[in-house]
């Protein structure tokens, strides 16, 4: 004779906890850490799920921490100072002026990445930000951000960065 159980009555949401655990492990070959990551689409997941915690568990392989630090071992490079989200393919003018002017992308195949306040900042200028088209990058790099939309995302990101400092310099 078989016996059944009664299952458990499934708790609701108002009666049950709703948690993320973002589980990162550096290595030493995780390279750019952050760089692949987008505050928007976090954002937007927290925003919908509206979990009740969130953990981090950022404990690196053994001996490589997966956060900044100045002791032990960090991995080699983090990206943590994103401030745009870019997602437009290289498109590359010639400076042949007998050449076509459209899209070109070099051969160059592009993903996601994201443009760091450290662009934004003036090397010589104390208080500057740029934006747009007048942020520092390479040739390839400015081939892809000098696009409308990007320019327009960097010029929020800088006044944004602007007006969070004013305000804590009060």
């Amino acid at each position: 004779m078989t016996q059944t159980t009664k299952r458990p009555r499934r708790l609701t949401r108002a009666e049950s906890f709703l948690g993320f655990h973002f589980d990162f492990h550096a290595t030493t070959d995780n390279q750019p850490i952050g760089g692949r990551s987008f505050r928007s689409d976090l954002a937007r997941m927290l925003r919908e799920a509206k979990p009740d915690y969130v953990q981090c568990d950022c404990k690196g392989h053994p001996g490589v921490s997966s956060y900044p630090t100045k002791a032990g071992n960090p991995a080699p490079k983090f990206a943590g100072d994103a401030l745009a989200d870019v997602t437009f393919c290289v498109d590359i003018h010639s400076v042949d002026p007998k050449e076509d002017k459209g899209l070109h992308t070099g051969g160059i195949k592009t993903k996601p990445y994201q443009i760091p306040l450290r662009a934004l900042i003036a090397k010589d200028v104390e208080g500057l930000l740029l934006a747009g088209r007048c942020i520092s990058g390479d040739f390839f790099a400015h081939a892809s951000y000098r696009v409308t939309g990007n320019a327009v995302a960097t010029g929020e990101a800088a006044g944004r960065h602007a007006a969070r400092m004013v305000l804590s310099t009060r």
